[in-house]
């Protein structure tokens, strides 16, 4: 995971799977399970479009940058043209015990850069991540449980809930929306699936309410059943609660690491499994997943 790989990636590339995700609701007809007796008969299922202007439609894709990739990026966008969405990772590091975030070290200037995307009317995202290295998966299920039980209210300046600390972060950046990039959480922490969806939502309403985006990033998943499928990490998600957030980021990446051997990062079979589960969990959420490789 990325927790791990901050050199293995540059400018992780994420694109849409499908080119018809450019900010119009869709209809993809389902055909519903046949009885003996009656015939098939297809379902409609209305697709959730992706926000308008979050990817740039004739070059779909978000790049995420890091804090040791930031100078190649400044490099890369120098000699040719920006037009990717860009999500900074590392512009804030979360503080599980306390929900303070700070930035992380940079070996490039960083305003720099998020000025050349917004100078060319870019989306700027931040991501905010946990250094594994720092806490444990409890102590960030802990976290979970205390945002998603704190009342929730206005993100003024003055504002101390979880949720409000990271909305007035964004909004002190002058980012356009947030990227949740929870990793390695306590997957059997009690409640866990349901704290982290309403988390989930509550941050998504406020950035509503200031006008930003809010996005999550999946871990890659390919049945309900431990039996079939190789993570537990991402037990802690629960895709039906999270498909009405903004944009799903799902991560194919990584295959190497489950298979606990040298390897390809994504193969095309990998990236099937985590397509069919998708369609069969949330095929509403579709048009607006983004495919991290």
């Amino acid at each position: 995971m990325k927790y791990c790989r901050f050199l293995h990636l540059f400018a992780a590339s994420m694109v849409l799977l499908l080119a018809a995700c450019g900010n119009q609701t869709s209809v993809v007809l389902v055909p519903s399970t046949a009885s003996p007796s009656t015939p098939s008969q297809v379902t409609p299922v209305v697709q959730q479009p992706l926000p308008k202007s979050l990817l740039n439609p004739k070059y779909p894709v978000m790049d995420w940058v890091y804090n040791v990739t930031c100078g190649r990026a400044v490099d890369s966008y120098s000699r040719s043209q920006m037009d990717a969405t860009i999500a900074y990772d590392s512009a804030a590091w979360l503080s599980p015990s306390d929900g303070q975030l700070v930035e992380g070290s940079s070996d490039c200037d960083k305003g720099a850069l998020i000025s050349q995307a917004r100078n060319q009317g870019l989306l700027t995202l931040l991501t905010v991540g946990v250094d594994s290295s720092w806490w444990s998966t409890q102590d960030l299920a802990q976290y979970i449980d205390v945002a998603s039980s704190q009342q929730q209210v206005p993100c003024t300046p003055e504002a101390t809930t979880y949720v409000c600390k990271i909305v007035n972060w964004a909004i002190s950046g002058g980012y356009a929306g947030v990227i949740i990039d929870f990793e390695l959480v306590k997957w059997d922490y009690p409640g866990i699936r349901m704290k982290f969806g309403m988390f989930m939502q509550e941050l998504q309403a406020a950035l509503h309410q200031k006008g930003m985006l809010c996005g999550v990033t999946l871990i890659p998943k390919a049945s309900d059943s431990a039996a079939e499928d190789p993570h537990k990490l991402e037990y802690f998600q629960d895709w039906k609660l999270l498909s009405r957030i903004d944009f799903l980021v799902i991560m194919v990446l990584d295959l190497d690491l489950v298979l606990n051997k040298p390897g390809p990062i994504t193969t095309a079979p990998w990236i099937e499994k985590q397509l069919n589960y998708l369609w069969k969990t949330i095929p509403q959420a579709l048009s607006k997943t983004i495919w991290e490789f």
